[in-house]
């Protein structure tokens, strides 16, 4: 598809609904509200000059031709009634199996399970059956998940204190409502991804532990391997350059690609849950941006909040406090306003202000009153405002305000330091990013990248994504 930005702005305009293009710009990593405009015609025209400006065309062009690709293949048979295949064809195909695995689990625990568990298993060659996707609807869950399990090579339980609590007697009674109720629990693969107490007839099965997040790249490989092994899929095509897994760039705003955030992402919204405003401290690239993009995109779920009330600035295009004030206000959806206007129109409401590059306001063109201003609607728990702040530098010595004339927004936020990964969370991370690529580092050239990034995410990345070429043209 060559790229034609005004093809490009036309495949958009017929090909996608303003959803899916919401969609399209949270997989390119490009903030949707912040292209200018309203309605589909204008998103799109701004999301190709957008892609257009930094040299990006391209990636737009690859992203288009995939998903049109993919709506052209073939779906999957549909969970009907259990599939009969005639005995040679059966096993010449999957021994009488349309899928491989089916994935029982909490909807609790929907994020990790659709956003990291399922594209990695479907990236490893593996059919997966899924409810979200492939139950039929108007029928009864039960049945449902009874076709399922007789379709499936094997069920997969995504085992946490939820599924036990949700999920777990429905299932029981469905292993034990068949003539052969050994066959279905000797189907059974258990993945444990929170600690819970298992029911007696799962306890005797040995369980892949995903309990720590610094195991669970080494322990989906294991995974995966099993399963490809039980159900004899054939290894992937040789891996190419192509389809590098790293090198990821920016802000990571795609759950299925962030990584070893967790722990930070529970203390962010501990705070934001006791009304609390914060500060995240690190150096340049470390993942402060993904933290925020994450906070607005997992947010609304975590904190049962809408979505509008999550709200993400960076103030890279704000150029002074003219523009920051017209930025902010449509970021938070009222009139451009600022001073007395700007605390009467957000009077009630409620959100979750995510401020990127907050370096910005040390410049020329901004004064200590825009962060009066702030401060003033995010101070005390019943302020409309909630503030998430990313900066290179603590905020006391960024905005080293005089107490006498303004209280500098270090005295509202808590700190929180966003450091590299731990050399356990890299390795993890690499691990997790190889699987199913059919590439391997050794212990000495995984040692070497250490050495080398210190387990800085953005060098870790752009290492690994070199020595992943190196492997993938032969010249290791």
């Amino acid at each position: 598809m060559p790229a034609d930005p005004i093809a490009l702005h036309r495949m958009l305009e017929e090909r996608y609904a303003l959803e899916e293009l919401r969609t399209l710009c949270f997989q390119l990593h490009v903030d949707y509200e912040s292209l200018p405009g309203e309605g589909k015609a204008a998103k799109a025209r701004e999301l190709v000059s957008h892609m257009q400006r930094r040299d990006r065309l391209e990636e737009l062009a690859a992203a288009i031709a995939a998903r049109a690709k993919a709506e052209a293949a073939p779906a999957p048979p549909p969970l009907a009634e259990p599939v009969e295949l005639r005995p040679e064809a059966a096993s010449a195909t999957t021994g009488g199996h349309p899928y491989d695995v089916f994935i029982s689990y909490s909807h609790h625990d929907k994020d990790w399970v659709r956003g990291e568990l399922l594209p990695q298993l479907e990236r490893a060659g593996l059919r997966v059956c899924i409810d979200y996707r492939d139950f039929e609807i108007g029928t009864p869950s039960l049945v449902n998940m009874e076709r399922a399990v007789d379709n499936c090579r094997h069920t997969l339980i995504v085992l946490t204190p939820d599924w036990i609590n949700s999920e777990w007697t429905e299932f029981e009674s469905l292993l034990a409502g068949t003539g052969d109720p050994a066959g279905r629990r000797r189907k059974l693969i258990p993945l444990m991804l929170k600690p819970c107490k298992l029911p007696p007839r799962i306890a005797m099965l040995t369980y892949a532990d995903f309990t720590q997040p610094s195991e669970r790249g080494a322990q989906m490989a294991r995974l995966i391997k099993s399963l490809r092994n039980l159900a004899k899929v054939p290894e992937p095509l040789q891996a190419s350059s192509a389809n590098n897994p790293f090198g990821d760039v920016g802000r990571i705003a795609d759950p299925a690609h962030f990584f070893d955030r967790e722990e930070l992402l529970r203390q962010i919204f501990e705070e934001l849950g006791k009304g609390g405003n914060l500060s995240l401290v690190g150096e340049s690239q470390v993942g402060k941006s993904s933290l925020l993009a994450m906070v607005c995109t997992t947010g609304p779920e975590r904190m049962s909040k809408p979505p509008e009330s999550f709200a993400y600035l960076n103030l890279e295009v704000v150029e002074n406090e003219d523009d920051f004030y017209a930025a902010l206000c449509e970021a938070l959806h009222v009139e451009e306003c600022r001073g007395y206007q700007l605390t009467r129109a957000l009077r009630g409401k409620r959100y979750v202000l995510c401020l990127d590059e907050i370096e910005k306001m040390a410049w020329k063109g901004f004064t200590a009153r825009v962060r009066s201003q702030l401060r003033g609607l995010a101070d005390g728990a019943d302020m409309p405002l909630k503030l998430v702040i990313a900066s290179r530098t603590p905020l006391a010595r960024l905005f080293p305000d005089s107490p006498e004339m303004d209280s500098p927004l270090a005295g509202i936020c808590h700190q929180l330091d966003v450091g590299p990964f731990t050399p356990e969370a890299a390795r993890a991370f690499l691990a997790h990013r190889l699987c199913g690529t059919g590439v391997t580092f050794g212990e000495s050239e995984i040692a070497a990248l250490l050495r080398e990034t210190g387990g800085h995410p953005a060098k870790l990345q752009r290492a690994a994504a070199d020595l992943y070429r190196r492997h993938t043209s032969h010249e290791l």
